[in-house]
Parts: C-alpha cells; structure tokens; sequence
C-alpha cells in the first residue's frame, strides 16, 4: 500500500524563502547585497564567504529536517519540519556599532532582521491544501560572536544568527482495518 503524498520539494521551500528574503527593501533599495543557500555542512566556506560578500548579506542553511507521526485510527501520518538558519551581516568599515544598530548609509543587522523576519512569516508557499502548503516561523535569534582572526578579518561586520523553521507536507498511509494500538 502506498502513502498519499503532500509534501512540497525542499528546493521548492528554500528558492520561496530566498526570493522572500531578497525582496526585503530598506530606504527603497534591495536590503541585501547578496542572498546565498547553503546547507550546514558548507558552513565553514559560507563563512569564508562573508569576507567577499557586499556589505549586507543574508545567508540562508539549511540545517536539518524532521518528521513526526501520529496515528489516527487506521491512518499513519507524518508531518514535515525543515530548520533552518539566517546569517544576517552588515557592514560599517570602522564603526561595528553602526553595521549593528545602523546609521544613515546603512541599516544595521538588527534593522535587517527586523525587515526580513515579517517578510517570511506565514503562508511561504501555496499547496493544493490545507496540508501541503508551506509554512515558516521564527525561532531563536542571537549575535554571533566573532573570535579573534574572523573577527581581524570581518573587520567592521556584524552577524546575527536568525533560526527558521519551515512546517508543511504530510504523508499519509492507510493501514489496514484495525487501527494502530
């Protein structure tokens, strides 16, 4: 017996998230210089990456995703999670107080987050119902401390780390007459 499938392709959840996020405006312009996926097993290069990136980045991981089941009389079901994480950075040469809290030729990452987390909560992608649809919420959100050499060499940027979660897809399998016990 084969399960009823509504879940969406995970592609399909990041590339709505991405374009969610680089439609973000500050002052009438593009927030962000650069929106970029990665998942967590490139985080070292996504990093690195910021050394090149403009001056306000946002850098979408992708860390893990779950399922959980239920049962449902003669019905097995389980739902999708996907987690993921933000790396928000802008940059003042000379003033890190400025690249987080802003000043008048740039917003600030805390000002960044701000814009980008109404932008992305709720309905992230449409599905033909109720259960495929995708949606994302916030999770924790904190400054990244940047140590040493990092901090030598992101002279002047300021990252803060924004987790996701994006809920959505169900499967679903008929089991049998009696139900599950």
């Amino acid at each position: 017996m084969s399960a009823d499938n509504f879940t969406q392709s995970t592609v399909a959840a990041l590339t709505a998230l991405k374009t969610r996020i680089a439609a973000v405006q500050w002052e009438g312009r593009d927030a962000f210089d650069k929106v970029e996926l990665f998942d967590m097993t490139d985080l070292p290069r996504a990093l690195r990456e910021l050394l090149t990136f403009g001056n306000r980045v946002c850098l979408v991981i992708l860390d893990f995703e779950s399922w959980e089941t239920e049962t449902f009389g003669q019905e097995l079901r389980a739902h999708q999670t996907r987690a993921l994480e933000l790396l928000i950075a802008d940059r003042h040469w000379g003033n890190r107080q400025l690249a987080l809290i802003g000043g008048d030729d740039t917003p600030g990452a805390l000002a960044l987050k701000d814009l980008v987390l109404p932008a992305v909560f709720g309905l992230l992608v449409a599905g033909t119902n109720t259960a495929s649809g995708l949606y994302c919420v916030p999770g924790d959100g904190e400054l990244i401390e940047l140590q040493d050499k990092a901090r030598d060499e992101l002279a002047g940027r300021i990252v803060w780390r924004q987790g996701l979660r994006i809920t959505g897809g169900l499967l679903r399998a008929q089991l049998g007459k009696r139900p599950i016990t």
